[in-house]
């Protein structure tokens, strides 16, 4: 899809809280005394924002977000890594304004990258991204918002997941059916929007290939890495380097699938093998987490067709 039109604004959630992402991200994991001391600082203004009249709100918390720091007291650092880990990653919208998101093909997203506080996302036509940041163990903001401006016809989700963002206040998260959803909320605590992905994080890494369709193989391993986040595959065969992108549909459980896959010729002595897995890995539409260190994976009527284990580095 075509980027044009970047149109910057700054989410209305920040300007009514007076208090932005950088200034929230600065007080996550300062002690209380901390908090006291930035609280009890004269306020401070520069010369523009005298002139709007408006004192600045990137130097000094106001008044009115006193609630907000006394939750912060006691959301330590600890607790804001952890939260940010919750989210991080790639999330399918589901359901936004009580309208059902559906389809494959271009399924508005939300992703969430923790190392710095960035999210990216998508209503099916435009993309968006911006900051993000945590004000408290289950308050949520949005701000900084770049957006293209693509016209979205035929859509029916486009237009309200293009306002949700400076209408999110706060988050909650559960796992239902072996699956991970993320409910965003206004700021009377209701959900408007709901967003899932499939709990299969701990996928990522090196695997070896120790069975295809019942064959055991006992030495000279294959090995892949799946790489989730980037959506990405590689890996050897036993002689040959292969490579490829992973899809997951967002509305089939444990749903893993090996696309575009690419190998290189060279000659093998054992090419059985390496042809096996090859067919295995396009035939594959399932993943069963056995357990953290066997992946089993499977076709659309769960036949077993590869068997990974743990590679150990």
């Amino acid at each position: 899809m075509k980027v044009h039109n970047i149109l910057l604004y700054l989410c209305s959630v920040c300007i009514v809280s007076t208090t932005s992402c950088s200034t929230v991200n600065s007080l996550l994991g300062k002690t209380s005394q901390e908090v006291k001391q930035a609280n009890n600082t004269p306020k401070k203004s520069d010369s523009k924002s005298k002139k709007r009249g408006r004192n600045s709100v990137v130097t000094q918390l106001s008044p009115a977000t006193a609630q907000t720091t006394s939750e912060l007291k006691t959301f330590s650092e600890a607790d804001s890594i952890a939260t940010l880990q919750l989210l991080e990653g790639e999330w399918y919208f589901e359901n936004i304004n009580d309208i059902k998101v559906s389809g494959e093909e271009d399924r508005p997203t939300l992703h969430f990258e923790a190392t710095s506080s960035r999210f990216y996302a998508s209503n099916g036509c435009n993309f968006f991204n911006g900051n993000y940041c945590l004000k408290g163990s289950t308050a949520l903001v949005f701000d900084n918002i770049l957006s293209t401006s693509n016209l979205c016809e035929d859509i029916p989700w486009a237009n309200s997941i293009a306002a949700l963002w400076p209408n999110v206040h706060y988050f909650n998260t559960f796992t239902k059916n072996k699956e991970q959803y993320l409910e965003l909320r206004n700021s009377n605590n209701k959900t408007i929007a709901t967003l899932k992905r499939h709990t299969m994080a701990m996928a990522n890494g090196l695997w070896n290939v120790t069975s295809i369709n019942g064959r055991r193989i006992n030495s000279n391993f294959p090995t892949i890495v799946i790489d989730l986040i980037e959506h990405r595959i590689h890996g050897n065969t036993g002689c040959n380097l292969v490579n490829g992108t992973i899809y997951q549909d967002p509305d089939t459980e444990m749903s893993i699938e090996f696309q575009n896959m690419a190998v290189t010729r060279m000659s093998c002595p054992d090419i059985a093998i390496e042809t096996s897995l090859l067919v295995g890995l396009e035939q594959v539409e399932k993943a069963i987490i056995e357990s953290s260190d066997t992946i089993i994976l499977t076709d659309t009527n769960n036949k077993h067709l590869i068997v990974l284990t743990r590679a150990v580095i």
